[in-house]
């Protein structure tokens, strides 16, 4: 209950309290999206899946596009209104630190594992997981390409790793991890 006020203090740590906001933005969305799939009534069909995976390419390909806030937000609506598929509840990429860019890559990152979910569906947490984070990177370097003030230190450590074939290590195993323990706290 005293965060708020601490984030509001002189003496609060920007960068800490931009994270949980980030993190409670996340949470929010994530939390409204599995709430209403839940009470949807129609199955997804093969063609809405097609659209959903063909949207989320093209968001990763047009981050910074004016169209793709309506088209986000078509595709979240599509994703709340089907039961049969669910969003990840796993947070990824919530350690960048530029606002700018920041709510474009994370829900670019659960679209894609979204996608991958639908292309690959015995796919594993960390196949997910890794699908989630490239589609992260990819709509990343879009929006760097068409504007350098979106770079962010954090996402370009792993861009580096991507490209030397250690993202695996360098950051998926351990999102699985923190994602498996959630979890398994829900469960308690």
């Amino acid at each position: 209950m005293l965060e708020p006020l601490l984030c509001r203090s002189s003496h609060a740590n920007p960068t800490r309290c931009y994270d949980r906001r980030v993190r409670r933005l996340f949470l929010l969305v994530l939390t409204i999206v599995l709430a209403l799939s839940a009470a949807a009534q129609t199955k997804s069909t093969p063609e809405e899946r097609r659209w959903a995976v063909e949207t989320t390419h093209w968001l990763e390909e047009h981050p910074t596009d004016a169209e793709g806030k309506s088209r986000s937000a078509a595709l979240m609506r599509w994703w709340v209104a089907v039961p049969d598929l669910t969003l990840s509840s796993c947070p990824m990429l919530l350690e960048m630190k530029n606002e700018s860019v920041g709510e474009a890559v994370v829900t670019q990152a659960m679209f894609s594992w979204g996608a991958w979910m639908i292309e690959h569906p015995e796919a594993s947490r960390a196949d997910l997981v890794m699908a989630g984070v490239e589609g992260g990177l990819r709509a990343y370097a879009n929006a760097v390409s068409k504007d350098e003030k979106l770079r962010d230190s954090f996402l370009d450590q792993l861009v580096a790793a991507q490209a030397a074939g250690k993202l695996k290590e360098t950051y998926v195993d351990a999102a699985v991890k923190h994602c498996d323990e959630a979890d398994s706290k829900k469960a308690k």
